[in-house]
């Protein structure tokens, strides 16, 4: 067992928070990434819809062959129990800082994914949808950049579970219009274009 290994092991059992630390660090891979690396090589395209703070897209530019990465929130503020939580500026700072690095790869578009369709070039080789988790948001994201895939590219996305039963049921009845063949692990799922 290498020594990282056993550090991030022995970190668990020490501290939750400091593992937590450690996933703020080099957050982990989710598989819908795994599978893009492991089928897809070189110069990718790629689209994030519902970027946040940039843990998923730092992750996704440390392990694919990425060209250029459109990351896709409007970065607003928003009323959570009846009081404006204004967080939009300060998610989108930490985002910017902690992707600076690949500041030539990546593209923020702060607009809402139904604005932003038209900004995405045609023929990407992946899209990733963690945004707005009601139906009729997934529904819509899934459609409109289904269209932007090339033949081949990968749609994917986060948090299929019994958590979230809006992103469950639009993604199963666009598996099934559409004839495809949905793969997931760990909450992700993912499908490829015909």
């Amino acid at each position: 067992m290498n020594i990282l290994l056993k550090f991030v092991n022995f970190s668990k059992l020490l501290s939750k928070k400091f593992y937590h630390y450690l996933d703020l660090i080099h957050p982990p891979t989710r598989p819908a990434t795994f599978y893009v690396k492991s089928h897809h090589k070189k110069n990718l395209i790629v689209v994030e819809v519902g970027t946040e703070l940039g843990f998923n897209a730092i992750s996704m530019l440390q392990e694919l062959s990425i060209q250029k990465l459109f990351l896709i929130d409007p970065y607003e503020d928003y009323v959570m129990a009846n009081r404006l939580q204004k967080i939009g500026n300060i998610q989108l700072k930490e985002a910017t800082k902690r992707l600076s690095k690949y500041r030539n790869k990546t593209v923020f578009i702060r607009k809402y994914s139904d604005e932003a369709i038209n900004d995405i070039p045609d023929n990407v080789d992946f899209v990733y949808i963690d945004a707005n988790h009601d139906y009729s948001y997934v529904k819509k994201d899934i459609e409109l950049y289904y269209k932007k895939i090339k033949k081949g590219g990968v749609i994917g996305g986060h948090d299929f579970s019994t958590d979230t039963p809006g992103v469950c049921k639009a993604i199963l009845e666009f598996v099934d219009k559409n004839n495809l063949k949905l793969m997931g692990a760990d909450r992700d799922w993912w499908f490829i274009k015909n």
